[in-house]
């Protein structure tokens, strides 16, 4: 299969042609790219990487790189900081110059040496260990060679590792001296006057004099100067940002008001949840909140892949798994190719009145899903050598756009030798690694998220408790929790954490005619791993042996919510296999309400996911259906009973994918629209036309 990388350049495309312009007054904001485990967000980045390509100044941090030795390598902020420094004096053609970094040169400096207290002294001092440093080694000599000397993070690690800790001993100076003379050059061709004159200025140096700040940094403990170093960092990015680019032409969408603009600088950072890109991007938040706060703006726009929520974004932005709309000061998280700028400075104009809050710097996009024509493309040489026509429509509805599903989709699809599409028979249950294939695709998309417990089960896992839970649609209106399972409350708070819990999944084509808006849902994907699981495994009864884990649970859930209401009733019924009722009940109510009212129940009470399918292919569970029907019926009878069995089957691709019964779904509503007593029939009729 091709990677499902090459299938965010558009949208990284669009992202930078609304984010890239700048004003120059402005700041710029850290972008949260949001998404669950597996859905992209590196390749993404990758993907915008390349489209900014050598005309667009960027640079990639990765904290959650390994070394050779395979142990992860996490760069501390200190070092990140001199990375980024790094990647960014690259040469770049539309630059009338390379970038230098003297600020971030000096600052290590000051880290790597012990300055004379004496200012005197300490200057001379300065001014000879950037001659040492600059002429002295190999890599200083060369400083556009440094991708030859210094080539990767984890190299650079190593240089700089113990750098500005309390005891520097000679090996360590010796070690970092080649990495920080490479940054001094440019001071030893140009002087000091003009490095001297920002960090005297330095908001943290209390005016103290020229050379005083550094001789204090010189003093200070690594893990305190990072927020110093980082401050140098956008101060030199500032600078270099003013020596003005050779113009070009751009593709910027840009407000009508807007003529000539500048661009802002870009970095891209990767594993932002680890520990150490967390130090660092909350060290780069409160530097620059210290900088704003004397008029300083620097173009540095940073975009960082976050697998999980921060609650301190609450205030602002409204999470992902919030139901209806956002309170007080929040906006909606937008989609990422749908982020924009003028969203970015009306949210900025309101931090502008909450003061010195370096959380308000960050600005939430959801990255969302592939799109079916990217599915596809993804499938497509597979499908071809498969004789599978329907492969990639089957791929996109049942990973929902996934990234992670689709491949793994693709890879039991090469696995399975036999053409057309009986293949998915039997897929849930199909062994992979010694475990069924619905194991094994839920432990990795569970991985570092909540644990799945071992089969057999004896106890039900809280997560498989958490997917039938948040399948019930009237749960919002209801905030009880059921009895008798402890860890229920921890696994949602888990699976929202970490962004399996959203109202950015698909929408059924009947949720803007019946409620408007979409309900928070676990991702359909990793929902049809866990219910597969559900149907066919089984737990401990009330007599301590082995029962069918589905009309156990579904049957427990029942008890406790069912009675509150009769439209939640009938969605437990139907979960629990009872069509025949659950039909009959809704051809009752029929014409005794209104349309769109029973449209609504309609919707809510076919959501109710369907055990069959784990084990039963989608035309031989219809007709299962309509058999169970009795002889004596009436036409509504017959045309809701049609109706209900396909809402209730096009939502799983194990049935045959939705658009198999689009048809049967527009009929059933054409019928009941003719076969109606009410006067307003409109609510019908629009139904229908949404299953063309």
């Amino acid at each position: 299969m091709s990677s499902v990388s090459t299938s965010w350049g558009g949208a990284g495309e669009t992202f930078l042609r609304r984010m890239l312009w700048r004003r120059v007054d402005r700041p710029e904001p850290i972008v949260a790219l949001l998404g669950p485990p597996g859905s992209g967000r590196g390749a993404a980045l990758e993907a915008l990487s390349r489209v900014c390509g050598g005309t667009v100044v960027h640079a990639n941090i990765d904290f959650g790189q390994t070394g050779p030795d395979g142990a992860a390598v996490e760069p501390d902020p200190v070092t990140a900081t001199a990375l980024i420094a790094f990647e960014l004096m690259r040469g770049w053609r539309n630059l009338r110059g390379d970038p230098t970094f003297h600020r971030v040169g000096l600052c290590l400096l000051a880290l790597n040496e012990r300055l004379d207290a004496d200012r005197g002294a300490a200057r001379r001092q300065i001014e000879a260990l950037i001659d040492q440093y600059a002429r002295g080694t190999r890599e200083g000599r060369a400083t556009a060679a440094i991708e030859q000397t210094v080539v990767t993070s984890v190299e650079l690690a190593a240089a700089l590792t113990e750098v500005g800790t309390q005891e520097v001993v000679d090996v360590v100076r010796e070690r970092a001296k080649p990495v920080i003379g490479a940054l001094l050059r440019p001071i030893a061709k140009r002087g000091l006057r003009k490095a001297f004159r920002w960090h005297s200025r330095n908001p943290t140096a209390e005016e103290a004099g020229l050379v005083d700040s550094l001789i204090a940094l010189s003093r200070t403990e690594r893990t305190q100067a990072a927020g110093r170093l980082i401050e140098a960092l956008l101060a030199d990015i500032e600078d270099n940002a003013a020596a003005k680019p050779i113009r070009s032409t751009c593709a910027c969408l840009v407000p009508d008001d807007v003529r000539a603009h500048e661009h802002s600088w870009v970095l891209l950072v990767d594993n932002a949840d680890t520990e150490s890109g967390q130090a660092f991007l909350t060290e780069l938040g409160e530097a620059r909140t210290r900088r704003a706060e004397h008029g300083d703006v620097d173009p540095l726009l940073v975009v960082c892949a976050a697998d999980r929520w921060r609650t301190e974004w609450n205030h602002w932005w409204a999470p992902p798994a919030q139901a209806g709309p956002p309170t007080g000061e929040q906006r909606r998280v937008p989609l990422f190719a749908e982020a924009t700028h003028a969203l970015w400075a009306e949210h900025d104009a309101a931090r502008d009145h909450r003061g010195d809050d370096p959380v308000a710097w960050w600005y939430p996009v959801w990255l969302g899903s592939l799109s079916p024509t990217a599915v596809s493309e993804v499938v497509a040489p597979l499908a071809a050598r498969a004789r599978d026509t329907e492969l990639g429509g089957f791929t996109f509805h049942l990973a929902a756009g996934h990234p992670l599903a689709v491949r793994e989709i693709g890879a039991a699809r090469a696995a399975d030798g036999s053409a057309g599409p009986e293949w998915r028979t039997g897929l849930w249950t199909r062994a992979t690694g010694g475990a069924p294939w619905w194991e094994a695709m839920a432990r990795r998309s569970l991985r570092g998220v909540v644990p799945l417990d071992e089969r057999p089960w004896h106890e039900l896992p809280a997560v498989v408790v958490a997917a039938a839970y948040l399948a019930d649609p009237w749960r919002f209106a209801d905030s009880r929790l059921p009895t008798g399972f402890p860890a229920l409350a921890a696994a949602l708070a888990e699976l929202r954490e970490h962004l399996w819990i959203s109202t950015y999944g698909p929408e059924s084509r009947l949720t803007a005619l019946t409620r408007g808006s979409p309900l928070p849902a676990l991702h359909p994907w990793l929902a049809r791993c866990l219910l597969a699981g559900l149907a066919t495994e089984t737990a401990a009864g009330p007599d301590d042996g082995p029962v069918a884990a589905w009309p156990l649970l579904f049957g427990a859930l029942r008890a406790e919510f069912g009675p509150a209401s009769a439209d939640r009733e009938l969605f437990y019924q139907l979960a629990l296999g009872e069509f025949t009722e659950v039909s009959a009940a809704l051809a009752g109510r029929f014409d005794t309400v209104d349309h769109r009212e029973w449209i609504a129940t309609l919707e809510d009470v076919t959501s109710a996911p369907c055990g069959l399918l784990a084990t039963t292919a989608g035309d031989p569970c219809h007709r299962l259906l309509l058999d169970r029907l009795p002889a004596r019926r009436t036409v509504t009878e017959v045309t809701v009973a049609k109706l209900v069995a396909a809402l209730w089957l096009h939502r799983d691709p194990m049935a045959g994918g939705p658009r198999r019964w689009y048809r049967e779904i527009r009929e059933g509503f054409t019928h009941l629209h003719h076969n109606s007593t009410r006067i307003d029939v409109s609510g019908l009729q629009e139904a229908a036309l949404r299953f063309r």
